[in-house]
């Protein structure tokens, strides 16, 4: 309701600073309902400061990124279709600056990666977060389901575009309707509209999973279907700033350029397809389950605590 609504927030806040010591936030708002879009309540983060409690803030993408520095990154980026700017991110190159700015003021750091690195200064962008628990629901939920070297059936493909413009989804519909048209047995699912169950099942019974051809820079999805054994397409601009041990990713990076043909391969490769699937099991086994993650918080630790010269 509009009066709970209005009150509540500030009671949680009253309690999580009696309770806690360190916060962690995205970067576009706190526990505090922000004035404008993308950006925090600054009284909430002066607060925080001068209780001394530890603010740490992760970027997700539309939090941080600016159409001036979007653009500049290449001829393919998630600006390149955008139907509406100034709506899913925070787009104005003076207010990201101003923005980024305050966060360096009021939090104790800053926590990147992959394109989003553009975005944050003096941010730290080797934990790579987002990690996957392998052993959700007994193991069960990401079980690995690699797809069979000697299939026969046409290949499917899933995408899960949360926005197709930005995904790059019309190059990815057009690119395997003109297979289908040339006789390439491929076939396409998108994952839209429906439960987290059902999305799920889609995941585990396909062979490759598309996630974007734009943007630059994996989603959590492209994790999720590594874990599951799955080979995934997806647009790499700088896999060795934005990817973890990269010479052992199997990402299979494409563009609009040349993602038909690399769909092609694919299709007519099946062995190349089970051993993708199987490596990108390996990958997050070895880098990207919550363990692994935390070790490289832990590090991430230390080092502020040395630059501090107090315990972090």
């Amino acid at each position: 309701t509009p009066i709970l609504g209005r009150f509540l927030p500030y009671a949680v806040l009253l309690w999580s600073v009696l309770r806690f010591d360190r916060f962690h936030f995205y970067c576009d708002r706190g526990i505090l309902v922000s004035p404008e879009p993308f950006t925090f309540n600054w009284d909430e983060l002066r607060l925080l400061k001068k209780l001394k409690k530890e603010v740490f803030c992760w970027a997700y993408g539309g939090d941080v990124r600016s159409r001036n520095r979007t653009e500049a990154l290449g001829q393919y980026n998630c600006c390149n279709e955008c139907p509406e700017p100034m709506k899913f991110c925070i787009c104005e190159q003076s207010k990201a600056d101003e923005y980024a700015a305050l966060l360096g003021e009021y939090t104790n750091a800053v926590f990147s990666m992959g394109d989003m690195i553009h975005y944050t200064p003096n941010s730290i962008n080797d934990v790579f977060y987002w990690p996957v628990e392998l052993d959700a629901l007994d193991g069960k939920k990401y079980q690995a389901a690699v797809p069979q070297a000697d299939s026969s059936q046409a290949l499917r493909i899933v995408h899960a575009p949360n926005n197709r413009a930005f995904k790059g989804s019309r190059y990815l519909i057009e690119a395997v309707e003109q297979l289908q048209q040339e006789g390439v047995a491929i076939d396409l699912h998108l994952i839209e509209g429906m439960t987290n169950k059902e999305a799920l099942k889609l995941y585990q019974e396909a062979d490759v999973l598309f996630d974007q051809c734009l943007i630059g820079f994996h989603g959590y999805t492209s994790q999720e279907a590594m874990a599951l054994g799955k080979p995934v397409v997806c647009y790499i601009r700088d896999p060795s700033q934005y990817i973890l041990e990269p010479d052992s990713c199997p990402i299979v990076s494409a563009t609009p350029k040349d993602l038909k043909e690399i769909l092609r391969g694919l299709a007519s490769d099946r062995k190349r397809v089970h051993k993708l699937g199987a490596a990108g099991r390996r990958y997050i086994e070895h880098n990207h389950t919550p363990i692994h993650f935390a070790r490289r918080l832990q590090l991430a630790y230390k080092k502020l605590e040395v630059e501090a010269g107090h315990s972090c």
